[in-house]
């Protein structure tokens, strides 16, 4: 169930973010401040007149910051809904690693959720019982963040992070299935 409505929030969240660009809505647009108030003309009876609320909106959808734009201070946007879905499921499921991994898959599945997958990085690291299976996991993270090409330098680098972290695993637990 937890896997399921962390998916689910995501999913909506992904197809606001779609909806807002497709629109021109800054997502910085949602968080309520002076800037992004708008002026409205009132009619006799005090309501805003239908010109003036179909030119303030075409006014603010047609002109996008870019610098705005790549700014999330939204927390909905941030992830913090999903954020928090994971942390009380982790109250309950904290030492399962298989369900943690659950979540890890999920995440990766969406753009821009790095802050919840290092979330869950941080999680293994402080609350899971390392076996060889997490440590094989945590060996990986190097190159899981890696965007480089292969047989670049910055891609060798992390690669040899990746590998240093192994054979320190390696040399700490002896068991076998360090290797599978």
């Amino acid at each position: 169930l937890w896997l399921e409505y962390v998916r689910l929030e995501l999913l909506y969240r992904k197809k606001l973010a779609d909806r807002f660009k497709l629109m021109g809505v800054d997502e910085t647009a949602l968080v309520p401040d002076s800037e992004n108030q708008v002026d409205l003309d009132l009619d006799n009876e005090g309501e805003p007149t239908r010109d003036t609320v179909i030119d303030q909106m075409q006014s603010q959808t047609e002109t996008v910051d870019n610098e705005k734009a790549d700014r999330k201070n939204n927390p909905f946007f941030e992830g913090k809904i999903a954020s928090i879905i994971f942390k009380t499921a982790c109250e309950q499921f904290s030492n399962d690693f298989e369900f943690i991994m659950e979540f890890w898959k999920i995440f990766r599945q969406f753009p821009d959720t790095e802050n919840l997958q290092e979330q869950i990085y941080q999680h293994i690291r402080d609350n899971v019982t390392l076996t060889s299976n997490v440590r094989g996991f945590l060996s990986t993270l190097p190159l899981l963040s890696s965007s480089a090409v292969e047989y670049s330098d910055e891609f060798l680098t992390q690669y040899r992070e990746s590998v240093e972290l192994f054979e320190q695993n390696i040399a700490e637990l002896t068991t076998y299935d360090m290797y599978l």
